[in-house]
Order: C-alpha cells, then sequence, then structure tokens
C-alpha cells in the first residue's frame, strides 16, 4: 500500500482502495476509543475485538466535561467522520491528553488540520483550543462512499479567506489589529486556489493540500483571523439555530459579508454560490430554514475579533440577510 506523506510528518494520503475495516483493526487494542459518524458506522459495520466504538457524543461542551472523567482508562482516539464528531474527538483527547488518529469521512472542513473545536456553550457554537490530530489519514475508498460533492465543501474554508483579509483590513485601518506574516500567506492560498484547475470531484489530494495549509496558517497565527471573519460570525448564528453543513452556513455568511464590506467580486460569489449548491433540495431547504430563523439579532460581533460587523447597525445586517436570500432564490 502506498502512502504519501503530504508536506507533513502526520498527514497522509492513501490513494488505492483499501479494506478499510482492516486500516482500522491496527488500531483495535482494549484501551481504544473508536469514534464513528453513525452513516459511515452504518456503511462499514466496524465492530473492535478489544476497543470501544461510540457514534458521537454530546456537541455540549459542558457534556463532554461531565464526559470525560469515564474516559480516563481510555490511551487513545480514532475518529472516522466529519468536523463534528472530529471537533468531539479532538477536545476530548486533548483534556486526556492522549493521542488522536483521523480518518476524515468527507472533506467538508479543514478542522483535521487545526487546534480549534468548534463546540456548543451554553447552547452556542464557539470556538476552543483543542489539538491538531496527531495521525490523519485521507483515504480516497473512505471518502467514495459519501456524495462526491461532500468532499469540495471544505473548499468554502478556503474562500472564506477572501472575507477575512477583507476584515482584517478594516481592523488594520481602525488600528485594532496589525498586519502579520499569515496575512501574506493566507492571500497566497487563496490565489493559488483561485489560479488552480481543481476537479473538485475526485482532486480529493490537492484539495487536502489547500485545507491542509490554511490549517497551518491559523495554527500559525494562534487563533483563526485569517480565515475566519465576519462570514464566520454569521455561520456560527445559523449552526446555533440550524443542522446545516459548515460550507452551508459560511458561504451564506460570506456573502452577507461580502454586501456588508461592500467587497462583492463576481468570480468569489460564483464559486461561493455553487459549491454548497444553493439550487438543491438541500440548499434550498437551509435557505428556508435561514429565512424563518435568522435575523440580525442573532449575529453580534465578537469580542477579540473586530470585523465589519463593528461598523454597521442592526438594520444594515438585517436588510444584507434577506439580500442575499433573495439572491440565491433567483
Amino acid at each position: 500500500m502506498e502512502i504519501i506523506s503530504l508536506y507533513s510528518p502526520n498527514i497522509f494520503v492513501i490513494k488505492e482502495r483499501i479494506n478499510f475495516n482492516q486500516f482500522l483493526e491496527h488500531y483495535d487494542t482494549k484501551q481504544a476509543l473508536f469514534m464513528i459518524t453513525p452513516a459511515v458506522q452504518k456503511k462499514i459495520s466496524f465492530s473492535p475485538k478489544q476497543g470501544n466504538l461510540v457514534t458521537g457524543y454530546s456537541f455540549s461542551k459542558e457534556d463532554l466535561d461531565r464526559k470525560i472523567p469515564e474516559l480516563h482508562h481510555i490511551l487513545k482516539i480514532v475518529v472516522v467522520g466529519a468536523s463534528k464528531i472530529l471537533d468531539q474527538a479532538k477536545y476530548i483527547a486533548s483534556q486526556l491528553k492522549i493521542p488522536l488518529i483521523a480518518a476524515p469521512s468527507i472533506l467538508s472542513t479543514n478542522a483535521f488540520s487545526t487546534e480549534m473545536a468548534v463546540l456548543k456553550v451554553n447552547r452556542k457554537s464557539t470556538s476552543i483550543k483543542a489539538k491538531v490530530p496527531d495521525e490523519v489519514y485521507i483515504i480516497y475508498s473512505l471518502l467514495e462512499l459519501a456524495p462526491q460533492k461532500y468532499n469540495r465543501f471544505g473548499l468554502i474554508d478556503i474562500l472564506s479567506i477572501y472575507t477575512a483579509i477583507q476584515d482584517w483590513d478594516i481592523a488594520i485601518n481602525d488600528q485594532k489589529a496589525d498586519f502579520a506574516t499569515e496575512y501574506y500567506l493566507a492571500k497566497a492560498i487563496l490565489e493559488v486556489f483561485l489560479s488552480a484547475k481543481l476537479d473538485p470531484s475526485n482532486d480529493y489530494y490537492n484539495i487536502t493540500k489547500l485545507l491542509l495549509l490554511s490549517g497551518l496558517v491559523v495554527n500559525m497565527y494562534g487563533d483563526g483571523r485569517p480565515e475566519s471573519g465576519s462570514e464566520h460570525i454569521v455561520a456560527k448564528a445559523i449552526e446555533s439555530k440550524i443542522n446545516c453543513f459548515h460550507a452551508h452556513s459560511v458561504s451564506f455568511g460570506m456573502l452577507v459579508a461580502m454586501k456588508l464590506q461592500d467587497s462583492w467580486r463576481e468570480d468569489i460569489v460564483n464559486i461561493t454560490r455553487n459549491i454548497p449548491d444553493w439550487g438543491s433540495d438541500y440548499g434550498k431547504n437551509i435557505l428556508n430554514q435561514i429565512e424563518k430563523n435568522i435575523s440580525s439579532e442573532d449575529i453580534k460581533p465578537r469580542s477579540g475579533r473586530y470585523t465589519v460587523l463593528d461598523k454597521v447597525d442592526s438594520n444594515k445586517i438585517e436588510s444584507s440577510i434577506k439580500e442575499i436570500i433573495n439572491f440565491l432564490k433567483t
């Protein structure tokens, strides 16, 4: 089996088809905890002979903090799934100070390469410092179990660099932030993506490279500013009320942010609109839920992250939300 190291000592790509259950059995020991998304577990039907298997815990930090003492005997975690279960595993592993092995089931975010986890704190989605997985395996035969469009969703976290940098510029102009090396690195990653000719249906290797690089820049800077600005604040408001893919919440947030920043750019707008496929039944359903449940009252500036939201009033935010809803409906 050929394993390709991806510019990192701990991230590997397995392009050839493998027996995924046999891959997991390699980690099966008495003190191993396997955390596998229900949809994936249904497809692979993995059953450890020695370790423990769960299909996820609560998304609440408070609930996880109560659960963690019961897991003191666990010496390693193997997580298989998308960003939500990965965030749970990253937090638990960081608290127990144990190794974490991750196999993303879809390339929907860059969560596998960052030390941040998004959990509910007092029912509000909040970024919490956790840990980067010690080993990450990008396995083609696992990714192919999901609808292929899901594996392009992570590119929205690359595109969000655009609005995040616009917010960084606003913060610099208002003397609320300074330039940093990561500012220029993030812009370079965005330009690489925009100039690349990716086949999002199966170019997992290059999609993973971009996600890795965006995660590394976040880790270098110490928080999410290089790729997370007002668009992610909007996204977290959506995710606090609606169960949806991160790609949909962030892409909606990006379009709102571009309106508020006066940074509307047609090429980025088109990609932001097309990757989540807002015209699909799923996209239309999420848009209807946003229209019914999200208002300017849900979207507040974030302490420590100065963005355009600190400069506009609630009426402007409300009108921008409505404008983007109408835009996505056409």
